[in-house]
């Protein structure tokens, strides 16, 4: 799990994604699942579990482009998050490994043929 004070820092410490720490916090805010019983478990709105993590990636990447050229702000949303993650993992001396995506066609065959 991965708390408010750790995504903030790797998101303005080990990489530069132009994002204040006031919309990262909100970011995070928005990604947190319903707490069953929370009174009792109300610590766990302090971290984030990697569902919610992957809502978190997607959040920022709509928050940084916000107010974007229009040209950037239209991109679709898997751009931007390809872009986030490009500035994340570069922080961390990784790199994003590029994904191939095919659209099948189908097709229903023409029972009068």
């Amino acid at each position: 799990m991965i708390e408010v004070d750790d995504v903030i820092a790797m998101c303005t410490r080990d990489s530069v994604l132009n994002i204040s720490e006031k919309e990262i916090a909100f970011c995070f805010g928005l990604c947190q699942m319903t707490v069953v019983n929370e009174e009792k478990q109300y610590k766990q709105y302090q971290s984030l579990v990697f569902v919610e993590f992957l809502e978190l990636i997607g959040r920022l990447a709509h928050q940084r482009f916000k107010g974007a050229s229009p040209e950037m702000a239209s991109q679709p949303l898997v751009q931007k998050i390809e872009s986030i993650l490009d500035d994340m993992c570069q922080g961390f001396g990784l790199t994003r490994q590029e994904v191939l995506i095919e659209i099948e066609e189908f097709s229903e065959s023409d029972e009068d043929y």
